[in-house]
């Protein structure tokens, strides 16, 4: 068996030429492989942003309808305020005339 590449290039020069084609095959499986991750990073960071986004909208409903609440409830309170002090006027008016009574 007479190889002719082996013997004008030598048995260095064939492995160092199989050992290129081999680099040449690894850097192209390496890019392939960025290529794939660059476009999953993409797809996963355009979906943590629609959820991100999402959050935050519902943060601001969120505390809208919270200050609304604290609004009304605000309101009911100084209603019932009133409504207590009207009440304790009304006992106070039939205690004193309670005590008018009591003293004739």
């Amino acid at each position: 068996m007479d190889y002719p590449l082996i013997a004008q290039l030598g048995v260095a020069g064939v492995v160092f030429g199989a050992l290129f084609f081999l680099l040449k095959w690894m850097t192209r499986l390496h890019d392939k492989v960025m290529t794939d991750s660059k476009e999953e990073r993409i797809a996963w960071q355009a979906l943590i942003l629609s959820f991100s986004s999402r959050f935050q909208e519902q943060s601001m409903e969120l505390r809208n309808m919270t200050e609304q609440n604290n609004e009304a409830h605000k309101y009911q309170r100084e209603e019932h305020k009133e409504i207590l002090n009207n009440q304790r006027k009304i006992i106070d008016e039939q205690n004193n005339v309670k005590r008018e009574l009591e003293q004739k």
